[in-house]
């Protein structure tokens, strides 16, 4: 009998030893292995058109959760000079920074050793989005006809994400020909449900970036009409990307100025509107 408790209380100290081991290390074991294969994953997704980088990775073993601190996806401006002398340079190029990325459902061992990856769920917190076009003055427009799996298969089988999570988003699109053109959309979120990218769902048209659903969410936009006679607003805007919906709450359109200020952007009479609608779709 004696020994069996000497027995046990050896398993049970080296389960501790393990536990306080995990919780201890976390991150400083499988930081440098898990940033090697998230930047060689972009890599060839990219055609080593872009570079990631992160400040840092937290990793907890035990509840199967990551999080990546001030990650950066930056263009490799050599690599993208390479591309337009060749004339494969793409008419966008794009950059992503994000303050906070977490983590759930992250087994360490099939992430680093097997070509099969499933997550729970994926949460992005204040990324700014931004993209540059064009990138070139060509006539010819190159169209690459590489979908994204056939560029990851070598060191990706299947990738699988219940959900995705992005969260106060700012959006920036520049035009580099006229740079006072640039547009700006701020605050703005989106949801992605059960995205699976592997040999199949590469052609399958059903979905919207690899994922079974998706919502896009825009809130207090504006804009000015063509004529800036009027300025468009809604309170929120929510695209149901799969079905092809726009559902619109606190639409309105008001004229720009009281009615003499109107009038005098006018060559001749129109209608002046003042609209409003509570909800619609579209």
């Amino acid at each position: 009998m004696k020994k069996i408790w000497i027995i046990v209380s050896i398993i049970a100290a080296l389960l501790i030893c393990a536990f306080l081991y995990l919780k201890i290390r976390k991150s400083k074991d499988f930081e440098p292995l898990i940033k090697a294969k998230l930047q060689q994953l972009v890599k060839d997704a990219s055609d080593s058109l872009y570079v990631l980088k992160m400040d840092k990775i937290e990793v907890d073993v035990l509840n199967s959760k990551a999080v990546i601190s001030n990650a950066r996806l930056l263009i490799d401006s050599a690599r993208l000079k390479v591309l337009t002398a060749e004339g494969k340079a793409p008419v966008d190029v794009y950059k992503i920074s994000f303050s906070n990325l977490n983590i759930d459902g992250l087994n360490i061992d099939d992430f680093l050793s097997k070509k099969d990856i499933n997550l729970d769920v994926l949460t992005i917190k204040n990324p700014v989005f931004e993209i540059y076009h064009p990138v070139g003055k060509d006539s010819v427009v190159y169209k690459d006809t590489a979908t994204l799996y056939s560029r990851v298969q070598k060191s990706l089988g299947h990738f699988h994400l219940k959900n995705l999570a992005i969260l106060n988003m700012n959006f920036i699109y520049h035009h580099v020909e006229h740079e006072q053109k640039s547009t700006a959309f701020n605050n703005v979120s989106m949801k992605f449900r059960d995205i699976e990218i592997d040999s199949l769902t590469q052609y399958d048209t059903t979905r919207f970036l690899y994922a079974k659903d998706a919502l896009i969410y825009l809130y207090d936009y504006s804009f000015h009409t063509p004529d800036s006679l009027y300025i468009a607003k809604a309170d929120s805007l929510t695209l149901h990307a799969a079905q092809r919906m726009l559902d619109i709450k606190g639409l309105y359109l008001e004229p720009r100025g009281n009615k003499e200020e109107f009038s005098k952007k006018l060559r001749y009479y129109k209608d002046r509107y003042d609209i409003k609608f509570e909800s619609a779709s579209f």
